[in-house]
């Protein structure tokens, strides 16, 4: 089932590569948030510089994987699990990060559901962080009103689904950068769990 917020959190992904590998602005249409116009008596802003090619890729990437992602967080909005206990959402991420040529460490910080995806050597290192816990009794099924999948159980009320899977998009063009030569240095995808509760990405 993808939905417009998985669309919308494969465009937080590009934004995020794309800030990240230099100046000008990511062009997809996809990704192209709408701009106000200028109120009365101002001007125009001048035209935006052209993206960088760094910045394309890094688009293009996410666009590749846009199938996978949405339904990466399709399937995390699914597991719903709450706060130390998102074992499954945890693997799915970290399993993916891997099958994409990062080296995972598990379990980190004592918390098993916490993770560290990394590719590259050297510097700059940079960071991405990706959240993936649910919160207790917001189970939902995907309509506007309030309708439980189960009574009482946990649900994706913050968009976790969406933020660990956006997030990795956007390690993931980053990692493609390094691994084409394009960008020297090292991505780390930080999984980090029970945001909510318990500060696991303290």
């Amino acid at each position: 089932m993808r939905t417009m917020a998985a669309i919308k959190g494969l465009g937080h992904a590009a934004s995020l590569a794309a800030l990240v590998l230099g100046s000008g602005v990511a062009r997809a249409d996809v990704h192209a948030a709408p701009h106000p116009a200028p109120p009365a008596g101002a001007t125009a802003p001048s035209a935006l510089p052209e993206p960088s090619a760094a910045k394309l890729a890094a688009v293009s990437s996410v666009d590749r994987h846009a199938a996978e992602l949405a339904e990466l967080s399709d399937r995390i909005w699914a597991y719903a699990e709450i706060a130390l206990r998102e074992h499954k959402s945890a693997a799915a991420l970290a399993d993916f990060a891997e099958k994409q040529g990062f080296k995972v460490q598990r379990g980190v910080a004592g918390m098993p559901t916490a993770f560290v995806a990394t590719y590259g050597q050297g510097r700059p290192v940079i960071g991405v962080m990706g959240e993936f816990d649910a919160l207790p009794g917001l189970s939902q099924k995907s309509v506007a009103e309030k309708t439980p999948l189960v009574e009482g159980a946990g649900g994706h009320g913050c968009g976790h689904n969406l933020f660990g899977a956006g997030s990795l998009g956007a390690a993931i063009a980053i990692k493609q950068q390094i691994a084409a030569g394009r960008l020297k240095g090292t991505v780390i995808f930080y999984g980090t769990p029970a945001e909510e509760d318990y500060g696991g990405k303290i």
